[in-house]
């Protein structure tokens, strides 16, 4: 049975640190937060790493989030915050958005974890109204 509160999904980051290094990570959500593990490696030779670093945004924080399937291409997962400072650490040109590239392989396991983080989005919502 799937776990409904403790979900994952692969994705992949382009053009860290203006396009020296790329990134791969996991994006979870466990009903509370979402978390990004991500680390970068350099876009030439491959051989050098960052270490793991992890990013925590509580759902609170979350203004928006959308999952889009390109045409021939890997989808896309968008996540936009409130503020800035919410994404202060994340290696990215970002504008209060992250922007995750989920190959295809992956594409099913990234729309269940959609569909299930923005139900819990809507649900906090309604809660605050």
């Amino acid at each position: 049975m799937f776990d409904e509160f403790n979900i994952s999904v692969p994705f992949k980051l382009d053009e860290l640190y203006g396009g020296f290094a790329e990134g791969y990570g996991i994006l979870a959500f466990d009903g509370k937060t979402l978390t990004i593990e991500y680390q970068a490696k350099d876009a030439f030779i491959g051989s050098f790493r960052s270490k793991v670093k992890t990013l925590s945004i509580p759902i609170s924080k979350v203004r928006n989030f959308s999952h889009q399937k390109k045409w021939f291409k890997n989808s896309v997962i968008r996540i936009r915050v409130s503020s800035l400072s919410d994404l202060d650490k994340f290696p990215v040109d970002n504008r209060g958005e992250i922007v995750l590239k989920i190959s295809r392989k992956d594409f099913d396991e990234a729309r269940v974890f959609s569909s299930r983080f923005e139900l819990s989005l809507a649900e906090y919502k309604l809660e605050r109204l």
